[in-house]
């Protein structure tokens, strides 16, 4: 299985899930997030939560080195969930 792992969507995988994660996300939730290593090396990790209608949403987008992904991930959740996220997802049921 080595021969298929690719470390760089790896590291972005890493941030993706402890955004997801940190926001309790889940299949029926309205989030987005990309991650990708910059051209500087740096990961970057943009981040959405939406209501259900996309009339309302709160984003946010932050940089780390490259083997932060967690940390990113984590820092990029609890930013949302401080500009609102939770009361955004708190009318989604699972």
């Amino acid at each position: 299985m080595r021969l298929l792992d690719d470390e760089d969507m790896r590291r972005c995988v890493s941030a993706e899930r402890a955004m997801l994660h940190g926001l309790q996300g889940h299949c029926n939730s309205p989030i987005a997030g990309h991650a990708r290593l910059e051209r500087d090396g740096r990961l970057s990790l943009r981040g959405m939560v939406f209501t259900r209608d996309g009339a309302e949403f709160v984003h946010s987008h932050e940089w780390s080195g490259p083997n932060e992904g967690e940390s990113l991930g984590a820092y990029v959740a609890g930013d949302l969930l401080r500009k609102g996220a939770g009361d955004l997802l708190g009318g989604i049921s699972r």
